[in-house]
């Protein structure tokens, strides 16, 4: 616990900061999770609608591509070349293979943030013969349609009816003969450019066993027909025209290609590339066979584990063929409800699972009441897509863009928090650590709130209070002072009096006693004049030596007036103007604007004109007073600089005591104690008085805490 309360605390700005991102990290993230989960729900069942029509998009392909009509099974085709079913099934698991969801997207989700990406989706396509045996399903397999080496060599491959035929791939390893197939596959979802296979090996009915491959890409063909190997021909020969059925060359240009494949391989044009040949490790070539297949399609079945009820299956093709649909008596029966019983449906996933048969209705009639045909084949169907996981991916924009406006939030408060709360409580505490001085800064009251507000008052109450005290423990201390020196200061009271007074008595007397004898009567105005200017004289000095008595002992309390000290200094050289027009004098005023002060006007104007009388009495005609008024860290400064001789050390140190006079030969210029009450002043106000020969004269001043 000890080592607990010995830990420096946070910083305010630092705790701030971290409960204002978790404030809003957690609305945003309850934000961004109810987004989410809208998105994800109108994604689910626009992906339910779509997955109930995967199967009719499967049937539409199958039957399309074998008959040429949609939703037909012509059973006759079938049995005159079992081939042609087979090439129909491979097709349909291929093509199937790109189904996508994207179309929903501008249609259902109109929102720019939403990126337009194509929706994750799995689907598997089984075909089974009526017995229930598999024929095809996902897997890795080339098929194409083909035509045999005599057919090729007679050059009737755009005549005959072409054959079709497959490859199973086995598993990749080391000495895979199809790497650079499914190198192909990787990049291009395709065999890219390639022609034409021409293929040695073994048939069993539709599946092809080849031994060696060689192949041809359209690049190569093209390159057979470029214009350095074409001038070897008649000059009549004309590359692609469509319209022409011969030439004076023996190769036949068609109205479909423009040419002759198996024409150009007689002729020589045609470099065969190799993919691989495995003929000298075949014991016997009595069954070997050579065929030409004709833009072969690939299909790489990419397994991805799914878990269903509790188990892990390789893909959805082995979970589709775990689940064994060909054991119910009649698939159709559920192909329009989508086999409803084995389907899941959540936000996480959707996995649909649907399946149709195919019939022989030749020679069928409702209107005779016979019995429907057994099926003959049966395809099912399963896709599986995950709206939650393509929202996510949908709504990245909306994640990136408003996790930036939440952090720019977070700045921004924090900045508003700092700027009005932090920021005007730490530069109190700052001034309250460095002895109660005022908060540095202009706006340290405005644009807080109202507790700040209220504290920057009360530590402005608290201030004057303070400084009020400070004022009483000043003049406190003064008295004390005062009492320590009173005996001294007493003795050289009486002296300096006696001095001071020594000579307007003397005057008044001798004046007085000419009147009683009545002597030189011509002159007794002149000689009352003089003794009412004496006597005056004595009651100025009398009143200043007892202010100033006053001020030295403590006994003056000091009121806080808050008032312009630059309109203050102008009022007083105001009323002195007449003097100074008279010696002609210019003054001219530096003020740093109003100069607000909190003091005792009355006391300031007593020391501001007792600067202004001794400046325009000693400066010589013609000279120039200059009068500065400034605020400067935390204090405000007044001087009062005028020309004329500089002061000597000696008056430097003197200057500021009672009846002392720097020019010992003008007596009658004052008192000698207008100086000495002026520092008084200053000092009670906590300020301190200040004198300094400059380049141009002589400059007296005081400064005043603010």
């Amino acid at each position: 616990m000890k080592r607990l309360r010995n830990r420096n605390p946070i910083r305010s700005m630092t705790a701030i900061t971290l409960l204002l991102s978790a404030a809003i990290l957690i609305i945003w993230g309850v934000s961004v999770c109810c987004i989410t989960l809208v998105t994800a729900q109108e994604l689910c069942r626009q992906f339910y609608y779509r997955s109930l029509s995967f199967v009719d998009y499967a049937d539409i392909v199958f039957s399309h591509n074998y008959s040429g009509e949609s939703s037909a099974f012509n059973i006759e085709s079938y049995k005159a070349d079992p081939t042609v079913l087979d090439y129909q099934m491979l097709d349909t698991i291929h093509n199937t293979r790109y189904y996508s969801l994207v179309d929903l997207y501008p249609r259902y989700i109109d929102t720019k943030l939403i990126r337009d990406i194509y929706f994750p989706v799995e689907t598997a396509v089984i075909f089974y013969d009526k017995n229930g045996k598999i024929l095809h399903k996902n897997s890795n397999y080339i098929y194409f349609r083909y035509v045999m080496q005599e057919d090729w060599d007679a050059g009737r491959e755009e005549e005959v009816d072409s054959q079709y035929g497959y490859i199973t791939l086995e598993e990749g390893g080391e000495d895979d003969p199809y790497e650079r197939f499914r190198g192909m596959y990787a990049r291009t979802r395709s065999l890219h450019d390639i022609r034409v296979l021409r293929i040695t090996g073994t048939i069993d009915g539709a599946e092809v066993k080849p031994v060696s491959m060689y192949f041809l890409t359209d690049t190569m063909v093209w390159s057979a027909l470029s214009q350095d190997r074409a001038d070897r021909f008649s000059d009549e020969y004309i590359l692609g025209d469509s319209d022409s059925t011969s030439s004076s060359y023996p190769i036949t240009i068609t109205p479909n290609t423009g040419y002759i494949l198996s024409e150009l391989d007689r002729a020589g044009l045609l470099e065969w590339q190799l993919q691989f040949d495995n003929t000298n490790k075949v014991e016997s070539s009595d069954n070997l066979v050579t065929i030409y297949a004709f833009i072969p399609q690939i299909n790489i079945h990419q397994e991805k584990a799914i878990k269903y009820q509790g188990e892990t299956y390789l893909s959805l093709a082995a979970l589709t063929e775990a689940l064994n649909f060909p054991s119910w008596t009649d698939v159709s029966k559920y192909a329009s409800g989508g086999l409803e019983g084995m389907s899941e449906y959540s936000l996480s996933r959707i996995i649909h699972f649907s399946g149709l048969t195919y019939r022989d209705w030749t020679g069928f009639s409702y209107e005779a009441g016979e019995e429907m045909p057994e099926p003959e084949l049966i395809m099912v169907t399963a896709i599986a897509s995950y709206p939650l996981r393509s929202a996510v991916s949908g709504l990245r924009n909306v994640y990136i863009w408003t996790g930036i406006l939440a952090i720019l939030l977070v700045l921004k408060l924090r900045s508003i928090i700092k700027k009005r709360l932090v920021r005007p409580l730490g530069e109190v505490n700052e001034c309250m650590a460095n002895n109660w001085r005022l908060p540095y800064g202009k706006d340290y009251k405005t644009g807080v709130w109202r507790e700040v507000s209220e504290l920057c008052g009360n530590y402005s109450s608290e201030l004057d209070k303070q400084q009020s005290d400070k004022n009483e423990i000043t003049r406190l201390k003064t008295a004390l002072d005062y009492a320590k020196k009173a005996e001294l200061y007493r003795r050289q009271m009486v002296s300096n009096i006696a001095h001071e007074l020594k000579t307007p008595l003397a005057i008044v007397h001798s004046y007085c006693e000419g009147l009683k004898e009545h002597i030189a009567e011509e002159k007794r105005e002149r000689y009352l004049d003089v003794i009412l200017t004496e006597t005056e004289r004595m009651d100025a000095m009398v009143l200043e030596m007892l202010d100033l008595s006053r001020l030295e002992a403590g006994k003056v309390k000091l009121s806080r007036d808050e008032f312009s000290l630059s309109g203050l200094a102008r009022s007083v050289f105001d009323k002195l103007s007449a003097l100074a027009d008279e010696k002609e004098l210019q003054v001219e005023y530096e003020f740093d604007g109003d100069c607000i002060i909190v003091a005792d006007e009355a006391r300031i104007t007593q020391a501001v004109t007792n600067y202004a009388s001794n400046a325009v009495q000693y400066t010589p005609s013609g000279g120039t007073v200059w009068v500065r008024a400034y605020s400067k860290r935390g204090e405000t400064v007044f001087s009062v600089e005028n020309t004329g001789e500089p002061l000597t050390g000696e008056e430097l140190s003197s200057v500021w005591e009672s009846f002392y006079r720097a020019d010992k030969s003008r007596s009658d210029r004052g008192t000698g104690l207008g100086l000495a009450i002026t520092k008084n002043i200053i000092e009670l106000h906590g300020g301190k008085c200040f004198v300094r020969n400059t380049a141009k004269g002589v400059e007296f001043g005081f400064r005043l805490p603010n």
